[in-house]
């Protein structure tokens, strides 16, 4: 299932398929839009490694915030912790830095969201990319936002039981920026 996204951020529709998947999902390395997307051996048939490697980096480069914008998340995300904790002298530092890496994260995932809205950067390299290189192989490409905590999920329901470690890995992944390939 996909997270709850705006209409302007679906993607268009996909094009007549000629290949034996449905969807292939690649997420982040880490929670970090920044952090860059693995080459994985599923798509080896379908994008060269070099070809992977430009398209994320257009992807990231169309992403990333301003100076003004980098600086703006931090200072109020480190300020408000800062200020929060009781015992500023001792946990201030370290409440300032997880609240700024916070406010940081959802300024970037705002950012994606606007960017992905009918002429954003980020829209206009993925529609480039799929114009140019994936329409005549049949698929295309897109970038899914993660699910942030406070979002509702509809999953279709699992008979078997899911093991604890497993569950994690789930969530760990659902907070991560994704390229689906569909």
């Amino acid at each position: 299932s996909t997270p709850a996204t705006t209409s302007s951020a679906v993607p268009p529709a996909a094009p007549a398929k000629n290949i034996p998947f449905d969807r292939i999902t690649i997420a982040t390395k880490n929670e970090s839009l920044y952090s860059g997307f693995h080459y994985d051996e599923r798509i080896w048939d379908y994008i060269s490694h070099d070809e992977w490697h430009l398209l994320t980096s257009d992807i990231t480069n169309a992403a990333k915030l301003t100076g003004i914008e980098n600086w703006a998340a931090w200072t109020t995300g480190i300020t408000t912790g800062a200020l929060s904790s009781g015992f500023i002298l001792v946990f201030g530092p370290v409440a300032g830095y997880y609240a700024g890496r916070a406010v940081h994260r959802k300024t970037v995932v705002k950012a994606v969201t606007k960017r992905l809205e009918r002429d954003g950067d980020i829209r206009s390299v993925l529609r480039r990319w799929n114009e140019q290189n994936f329409a005549g192989r049949g698929f295309q490409v897109w970038l899914e936002l993660p699910v942030d905590g406070g979002e509702v999920e509809i999953k279709e329901k699992k008979e078997t039981k899911t093991h604890p470690s497993q569950k994690r890995a789930e969530r760990k992944i659902k907070r991560r920026f994704k390229i689906v390939i569909m």
